[in-house]
């Protein structure tokens, strides 16, 4: 009797069995997805683009910038910010401004800045080697430079530069430097180098040739 059972039931049932089952369509969001091993995959990474220089004896703006916000500085309000010696000025592979500035906190010490990348960041290096009286002779308010002539004077630099067909032509360096004995300010350049010949050219603080020779 069983079996007889079965045998009329089986043909009903089997077709059943190999139905594929459906799953109704979930309200929640899909979280990812897998590649197959056959899809590549693949990783977005961020760019970064490399920064522009920004070029310092080339743009007067630049260098006015730079000196309004040297004088806008926290650390150095309450006093009028006095330079210990020179500024030096540098373009080419890393633009930027070094100076020398006596601590309005502690007149004793001197604090290094560098201005790069738009932003000014000091280093203090130490007291003065030698303080003594005579320690005042070597600062020079900042209120007497104007940091906007060092594109005049790196002009003047590559004219010369040019006329002796010198090997660099694009300045890369100058310096304005206070004279403690001649309590007076100039302007240093970097040499200049042609076929066969070394020329050195000094200015002074107005900008008029102090100095051209060959060494």
């Amino acid at each position: 009797m069983l079996a007889w059972l079965l045998a009329l039931i089986i043909p009903f049932v089997l077709p059943l069995l190999d139905t594929p089952v459906v799953h109704a369509p979930s309200s929640r969001p899909t979280l990812f997805q897998a590649a197959s091993a056959s899809t590549p995959v693949v990783l977005e990474q961020a760019q970064t683009q490399p920064e522009t220089p920004q070029w310092i004896l080339r743009n007067k703006a630049v260098l006015r910038a730079a000196q309004q916000a040297l004088t806008q500085l926290p650390e150095l309000q309450g006093a009028p910010i006095q330079i210990y010696e020179q500024i030096n000025f540098f373009d080419g592979t890393r633009p930027r401004i070094e100076i020398d500035l006596q601590d309005p906190k502690q007149p004793e010490n001197i604090l290094y800045y560098t201005y790069e990348n738009g932003k000014w960041a000091p280093t203090p290096v130490g007291t003065d080697p030698t303080p003594n009286k005579n320690y005042a002779r070597h600062l020079v308010p900042l209120a007497q430079t104007d940091f906007a002539q060092a594109a005049d004077i790196a002009q003047a630099w590559q004219q010369k530069a040019q006329s002796v067909n010198a090997v660099e032509t694009q300045a890369y360096h100058v310096a304005l430097v206070w004279l403690p004995k001649q309590q007076k300010l100039m302007w240093h350049t970097a040499q200049i180098d042609a076929d066969g010949a070394r020329y050195y050219l000094s200015f002074h603080a107005d900008g008029s040739v102090w100095e051209f020779k060959k060494f």
